[in-house]
């Protein structure tokens, strides 16, 4: 299935000294897949229960943010790497650098090679819906 985008207009920066109307695609029609929709999907695709599946999703998305604040990345082979990132005040001396400098915490994935070589070759579909010019 292709992946829908819709194109938008913009004005260039005024730092730019000309500003005109410049234009870019951007996704659109995006769907939202729910748990219990997946749990369907999977169940179809594997010998396990819905109920099984269900209980490990659940169980996953309540480890993940368990095992990142314990310190961890955490590896999913065939998905990719989720892990802390964060970003630190400055200071003059390295007594000075404590917790209270950290700032801007976030949860970053890293998706390994199988996934990235099979999102390199995407199709791309132009939306049928109208956009705002």
């Amino acid at each position: 299935m292709p992946i829908k985008y819709k194109v938008i207009k913009q004005k260039t920066p005024p730092t730019t000294g000309v500003v005109k109307d410049i234009y870019y695609a951007r996704a659109c029609e995006r769907k939202m897949m729910d748990l219990d929709t997946l749990v369907d999907r999977l169940e179809k695709a594997t010998t396990l229960t819905g109920a099984d599946i269900y209980a490990v999703l659940v169980a996953l998305t309540s480890e993940i943010p368990n095992l990142l604040l314990d310190n961890y990345s955490v590896n999913l082979q065939s998905l990719g790497i989720f892990s802390l990132h964060f970003s630190s005040d400055s200071k003059d001396s390295p007594n000075e650098v404590n917790g209270n400098c950290i700032n801007n915490l976030k949860v970053q994935f890293r998706p390994c090679i199988k996934l990235k070589k099979k999102l390199r070759s995407p199709k791309f579909e132009k939306s049928k819906q109208v956009s705002n010019f």
